[in-house]
């Protein structure tokens, strides 16, 4: 899906359960659904250049994911919920890790 143009993405989504990668990176996303966080198997998820300001409660159901990148979007938080994600490693260079909400239990940001 790189380099689509999406403005939001199916509620569905959570139906692919065995989903382990997803790239969405330079889509023109504003939000992601809560229903992401029904992709139990997801390792990877590629946000960056998007338009975020949010990110969903339900990612911290993703217990398997090890890489959350999210460059160069508007985010100032992260949900608290994401520290379940104990592995996560959270790259953002649009996000100051000094002024960054970082829940409990993320690896790092870089």
């Amino acid at each position: 899906m790189h380099s689509q143009y999406f403005t939001d993405i199916p509620l569905e989504i959570g139906r692919l359960s065995a989903l382990t990668h997803l790239d969405l990176q330079h889509c023109h996303l504003v939000e992601m659904p809560e229903t992401v966080g029904q992709c139990y198997n997801l390792r990877e998820l590629i946000l960056n250049n998007n338009k975020l300001v949010t990110m969903p409660a339900g990612l911290g159901s993703c217990t398997a994911l090890t890489s959350l990148r999210l460059h160069e979007n508007l985010l100032e938080e992260l949900p608290t919920t994401i520290g379940a994600c104990t592995s996560t490693r959270v790259r953002s260079s649009s996000l100051s890790c000094t002024t960054l909400t970082r829940p409990t239990g993320t690896r790092s940001c870089t």
